[in-house]
Parts: structure tokens; sequence; C-alpha cells
């Protein structure tokens, strides 16, 4: 989710506007007709649909050292618990016509004690914007509409479709690096339509925001991300359930305090296999924010991210997830000795396990052990090129726990 600036709101209010208008004009009647005038309840029940998704939860965390790192507190998950803590999202699709629809949806949610919740509003503009449907196989969307980045960028709030509370938090982050949403223009296309192999095809283009954290405090800053340009391809196999997908993303921001402006290059990759009682998916980024000449100490962060998840379903309504995550980040330049300095700085690894007690009402519990390389300090030395940097980092571990429920409508 992100807030709305000045920008964004000039193109989400005009698109709230227009939907306004088409709800409070009703189809034109000709006047000089002898029939009746439309049963307008019928007209609402058959141009519209609304769908709701709800999670709410407790969690707690225990660490060894009595402190959390950068990534636990943007969690939100606290030592003595936190409650509540979930999400809630309502989507109204509105047809005006068959090719034509208007989409909205607003969330609201509450971490803990993230500084997420800090930087967004009470209740956020998620989603709006208008779809135009070519054919069966191509669409175009306008305004600001989820991004198909992943398995589960675009179903984020959905928690009765997600296997743990959220989307594995190394991949998806919070509003950092990936964002649920873009402010633009998107095409998609479905080639090979009916044929054993089949390719779905996604293309943007616009701009979005993220968040940015400080290590010493754990706060964030929001930046601007401009000229974004994404691209997501699913190759969807002759396996019933299993696709393959590779995506890419590049654009152009500020970093964080102190840092100058970057591009971000953005590669990922998506397996996604789901079979009658397993599932089997896998997905892995590499991100790339090269600063040029601009700063000479620091020129390049590589980020690697990756998940695994295993799940089995015991029975039609109880299933059990195995998911280990890993996120590593390079710095990289003459300023750090040798010329780069690395750490593993997550290692979680989640046990989950979903009851539906219907379709739409799930219980769900899930527990990480968590392993975290946090920067401890800094050695200078001087060599022939000048002063440079050696990183320390120590090893912290943690665990946390999340239990509650998931519905929707």
């Amino acid at each position: 989710m992100v807030h709305i600036d000045s920008v964004r709101g000039e193109l989400a209010y005009g698109l709230l506007g227009t939907m306004w208008l088409l709800w409070m004009v009703p189809p034109a009647v000709a006047q000089d007709s002898d029939e009746e005038a439309p049963d307008t309840g019928s007209y609402w029940q058959e141009h519209f649909s609304l769908h709701g998704h709800f999670a709410l939860a407790f969690g707690d965390l225990e660490s060894e050292t009595g402190q959390r790192t950068t990534d636990e507190i943007i969690l939100g998950i606290e030592e003595d618990g936190s409650f509540p803590y979930g999400n809630a999202a309502l989507t109204l699709r509105y047809h005006p016509a068959p090719r034509h629809a208007i989409v909205l949806q607003v969330a609201a949610r509450d971490i803990g004690d993230s500084p997420v919740d800090d930087e967004t509003d009470d209740i956020e503009l998620d989603w709006l914007f208008y779809e135009f449907t070519f054919s069966d196989r191509t669409r175009l969307r306008l305004g600001r509409h989820p991004v198909a980045a992943g398995i589960f960028n675009q179903i984020r709030d959905a928690g009765i479709l997600l296997p743990f509370f959220r989307p594995a938090y190394t991949f998806y982050r919070d509003g950092a690096l990936l964002s649920e949403t873009v402010d633009g223009i998107a095409i998609s296309h479905r080639f090979r339509a009916d044929r054993p192999w089949s390719v779905d095809a996604d293309a943007y283009y616009g701009e979005f925001e993220t968040f940015q954290g400080q290590r010493s405090d754990a706060s964030l800053t929001v930046e601007e991300a401009t000229d974004v340009f994404g691209t997501q391809l699913w190759l969807n196999t002759p396996i019933h359930g299993l696709r393959v997908g590779l995506g890419a993303l590049r654009w152009d921001t500020s970093t964080g305090v102190g840092l100058p402006e970057a591009e971000v290059e953005d590669w990922h990759v998506s397996l996604d296999g789901e079979f009658e009682r397993f599932v089997a998916r896998a997905e892995a980024r590499i991100v790339t924010v090269d600063f040029g000449a601009q700063n000479p100490g620091l020129t390049e962060l590589d980020i690697d991210l990756a998940y695994v998840q295993i799940g089995w379903s015991a029975t039609d309504k109880l299933k059990f997830y195995l998911q280990p995550e890993v996120a590593e980040v390079e710095s990289v330049g003459p300023l750090f000795l040798g010329g780069s300095t690395k750490s593993r700085n997550r290692l979680d690894i989640g046990f989950g396990t979903v009851f539906h007690l219907r379709h739409n009402l799930a219980l769900k519990a899930e527990y990480h052990e968590v392993e975290s390389e946090v920067e401890v300090g800094q050695e200078l030395t001087f060599g022939p090129s000048g002063p440079q940097v050696r990183v320390l980092y120590d090893t912290f571990d943690s665990n946390y726990y999340i239990v509650g429920l998931a519905a929707s409508f």
C-alpha cells in the first residue's frame, strides 16, 4: 500500500470522481418511450460486485539479545505481544458495459508497532483503475493498479489465499524494493491461448513510492520511484497447476537519507506448482542499486532475496507449510576493504498450519526461527588507495509466532 501524494492524488481522485458519476447517473432511457424505467436495484446487482478480505491475529517475538533487528521492527511484532495484528481490504468492481470496468480497493492494517503504520493512513486507497477488455486474451488498465510481480504481489491483502499471514518477507518486503501498486498504465495479453503451452504477459509503466529504512533506529522515509517500467511473463505448462515466471523492473529513485539518486534494476524468477495434495513454490530476486559516479565511496548495492515454500494437504481442510527464506546484501565500492562487504542479513525458517472452517474462513498459525547478521561496528584502515572500512557483523537468533484467522466474502 502507498498513500496519496499530490500527483497521485490528482489521478486517484479523478478516477474516483468518474466512478461517482457513473454510480449516480443511471442508464439513459428515451423520454418518449412507453417503456417503464429499468429496475434500479437489479441494475446495481447486475453491474456491481463487492468482495472483502480480513485477517486478525496475535503475534509474539522472542530475541536472545532482548533487541530487535531492523527487519523485525519493520514486521512490527513486539516481545510483549502484538494485538491486533492484521489487515482488511474491500474491493468494489463496477461494470458499466461488457468491456469496461472500474475497480476500487480500500484497505486498512495494523501491524503492531511497525513504522510502516506511521507512514500510511488509517484507511488507504490501494487500487483505483479503469480496465478495458479488448478480448478474452487482452486487457488494459489505467490508474493505480496492482503490480504484476511474483506469485503473491497482487493478492497481498487476501489472507484467505495466503499460506502464511503475509507473503515471504524477504522477497516481497513491506513497501520496500517492491511496491504493491503502480500509478500508470498496464497491458496484459495471453499468447497461445487454449494450447498446452501458453504465456501470460504483463507490461506496465508509471511510478510508485517505496519505504527506505534507517539501520540505526529502523525509522522509515518515503522515496519516490519514477520512470518505473516492468514486465512479467508466466509460462503455463501442460502439467496442470505448474507454471514458471520471469519478471524484471527498473526505476529511478533516491535510496534513503544521505544517499544520492540511483537506478534500480530488479530481476525475479518464480516457480509455482499447485497440485492436488502438494504445493511447491520458489522465488528469487536479484536487485541492483547503481549509484554510478554520484557516490565515490559506495557505488552499488547488490541484494539477493529468495524463498522456498512446500505445502501438504493432510485433508481438504487441514494444510501444513514449510517456508525457508533468505536475504543477502553486498555493498560495493572503494570505501570497503577488498572492494565490497557482504552479509547474509536474514535467514527465516517458517512453519505454518491452515485449517479451513469453511471455504472462506480459516484458522491460521505459524512459527518462525530467525538468524540475523547485524552490523555491530566498523574498523577503519588505511591503504594505498586511502581509508577503507571493514564492516563487523554479529549473528543473533530470534523466533516469533502468529496465530489468528482469515476470512473473505
